[in-house]
């Protein structure tokens, strides 16, 4: 019978092994920012990953396949990049590994060193306007005006939206950047559901001098 993610995962952490050694990496192990360089993470990753999907200044994304399961792995680039993977494995861990807005994490760089070197999630699929609209019954260009709307303190006829007031709560809860969900790019779709794609640049990261 063959098993599933969950069980697979499940079995994995029961060995106390990463993904990273359950994908066959090497040097898995020493996957973490005291015992091994950005460049030569990304250098292993990129010979297992099917590609780059992002590179920021901080972080670098990579699309994972794992048998029939698609994934991406966050890579920390430098100190802002330790910090943003910080943050969202925070806020994995409040919510389970499977905060709302977000799509499922896998596993992380969970050491003594605390850097958080990398990230491991689900691969979310591209933005799609007509389940954007489904999930907050306005369209995303009225959807960005009414955030920053709410960001100004301004009037706007879709600020007692229920869906976006839920979101608007998430986003307050977790002191995350509110702005940064005005762009369409960081948005994606998880199973029929609209997910931000990006949750590192918190309140507190944006307000660190680097």
């Amino acid at each position: 019978m063959k098993k599933t993610y969950k069980q697979f995962l499940q079995e994995a952490k029961s060995r106390k092994r990463t993904s990273l050694q359950i994908l066959g990496w090497e040097e898995a192990e020493n996957f973490t920012g005291n015992k091994m360089s950005f460049r030569k993470m990304t250098k292993i990753a990129k010979q297992h990953a099917k590609g780059v999907i992002g590179n920021g200044s901080a972080r670098v994304a990579l699309e994972v396949d794992y048998r029939t399961f698609t994934t991406v792995m966050k890579i920390a680039k430098n100190e802002k990049g330790f910090a943003q993977n910080l943050a969202e494995a925070n806020l994995y861990k409040k919510y389970n590994s499977k905060p709302p807005y977000m799509v499922p994490m896998i596993d992380f760089d969970d050491n003594y060193d605390a850097d958080y070197a990398w990230l491991h999630v689900f691969k979310a699929n591209r933005f799609d306007k007509n389940l954007f609209f489904r999930h907050f019954k306005v369209s995303f260009a009225e959807f960005s005006k009414t955030l920053s709307a709410i960001s100004n303190n301004e009037e706007n006829e879709n600020k007692k939206n229920p869906a976006i007031k839920e979101f608007v709560k998430f986003v307050t809860k977790n002191k995350l950047q509110l702005g940064e969900f005005r762009q369409q790019s960081n948005w994606g779709i998880y199973k029929d559901n609209p997910v931000i794609l990006d949750a590192g640049l918190t309140k507190l990261n944006m307000a660190m001098a680097w």
